[in-house]
């Protein structure tokens, strides 16, 4: 009997110990878990891309089986959990469980889809998103599964930063073992402040985007004449083409949609002529490295139908030649 014991006593603590939280993890502060869950797997990355899906139509990019139609990028903090749920747990509980905590809380509902609802040819929402390299880091897992997934993504101001939370639920039918999981994004978005950066930061997003969109060079009112304030970032971007010389780039200029396209064109150019000369007179950059070109609101990085999206739209990017 004593030796039964002290093996269901070793099983149980085995049980136990597979229900901890991985080391180093932790809920978030935005939205916690699911009670009785655990988490197993956890990521932070303290700025990168994640794109969210507004719904679940297909794509049709050539030689892509995964793509989504209607989706939306963000950058910021990116901060991804995923639970596994005790056996015996109801998906669709846990589903409008997240659904009604968030509306809750005052996020704005962008997306959201149930299991079948969440299909668009045979393919989940979240199984798109996941092989289509949308999401970053941790893939795989029962909330990416195709046939048994569902996904909310919801967005709400906080303080000075937007939070946008993506929560997917899922669960094999072929496999019930495996049980149902959960994984939790939580991005925050903030304006990144480029007089604050560092070269280096300047150089990792070249080398991964191949461009870096300013926000830190001013101009007056419709004009092109560069506001002193946009001295910090000048002298950062000087610097890292000094420490960087065998790099060339293109000195682009975006507007917003207020105007005429012809009339932001030339303003877009004449703003990128005026910063490539500021490089090269004040900071003896060679001109040969430097290509303004303005290409006026053909290609915003958010909406033009609110002031934040226009702000967004209105910069200079260093694009790698």
């Amino acid at each position: 009997m004593r030796g039964i014991l002290q093996l269901l006593i070793i099983l149980f603590s085995i049980y136990t110990f597979g229900q901890k939280d991985v080391p180093n993890s932790k809920d978030s502060d935005y939205l916690t878990r699911y009670p009785g869950s655990w988490i197993t797997k956890y990521h932070q990355n303290n700025y990168n891309k994640y794109t969210i899906a507004l719904g679940k139509e297909r794509g049709n990019i050539p030689g892509k089986i995964y793509s989504l139609k209607n989706i939306k990028t963000i950058e910021g903090k990116i901060t991804a959990i995923e639970y596994k749920l005790p056996d015996g747990s109801s998906q669709l509980q846990l589903h409008k469980n997240y659904e009604n905590a968030l509306k809750k809380d005052g996020y704005k509902i962008l997306f959201n889809c149930y299991r079948e609802d969440c299909n668009a040819n045979g393919y989940s929402v979240a199984t798109q998103l996941s092989e289509g390299r949308y999401i970053p880091e941790i893939r795989s897992g029962n909330a990416f599964l195709s046939y048994n997934s569902s996904y909310i993504v919801g967005e709400k101001e906080v303080n000075d930063k937007k939070v946008t939370i993506a929560v997917m639920t899922g669960y094999s039918e072929s496999s019930p073992s495996a049980g149902t999981a959960c994984r939790i994004d939580v991005i925050e978005s903030a304006a990144l402040d480029l007089s604050k950066v560092s070269v280096k930061d300047i150089e990792s997003k070249i080398k991964r985007d191949g461009k870096i969109a300013l926000y830190g060079i001013q101009f007056e009112f419709n004009s092109a004449t560069i506001q002193s304030e946009s001295t910090e970032t000048l002298k950062i971007i000087a610097e890292f083409l000094k420490t960087n010389p065998k790099i060339n780039v293109f000195v682009v200029g975006h507007t917003d949609n207020v105007g005429s396209y012809e009339k932001n064109l030339t303003l877009s150019q004449q703003r990128s002529e005026a910063v490539a000369n500021k490089l090269a007179e004040t900071y003896h950059i060679s001109s040969s490295r430097l290509t303004p070109k303005g290409v006026a609101m053909v290609s915003p990085v958010s909406t033009n139908d609110t002031d934040e999206g226009r702000k967004q739209n209105r910069r200079v990017e260093i694009v790698k030649k």
